[in-house]
């Protein structure tokens, strides 16, 4: 029996300023975790569409006008942010939270 050779499909890559793309359970697990109520799989769903889609950190940020192009790092900037927290040292945050109170905020 002769096998079926495999295609790659390529997908367009949205604009830079078009929205990720929502289902009902994206939608649903965004509403739960807003509200507090979310289940484990619902944070791990809302957090993966909001790295992955919304600050668009599965396309390739680089688009044909600069404007495009500088909004998608700026999204993207918010996904390298958010999966640096993954690894974050806890302890070193804490320490820069502790900060004397009489200090003046534009000199901590």
């Amino acid at each position: 029996m002769a096998t079926k050779e495999k295609t790659l499909k390529v997908l367009p890559r949205p604009g830079a300023d078009e929205p990720g793309k929502v289902t009902v359970a994206v939608a649903g697990a965004i509403k739960a975790m807003h509200a507090g109520t979310a289940e484990p799989h619902q944070q791990q769903l809302a957090l993966q569409w909001i790295i992955r889609e919304a600050a668009a950190k599965a396309y390739f940020p680089y688009h044909p006008g600069d404007r495009d192009t500088a909004f998608a790092l700026g999204r993207l900037f918010v996904a390298d942010q958010i999966i640096g927290l993954f690894n974050a040292d806890l302890s070193s945050i804490r320490r820069a939270e502790n900060v004397d109170p009489e200090t003046p905020a534009s000199k901590r």
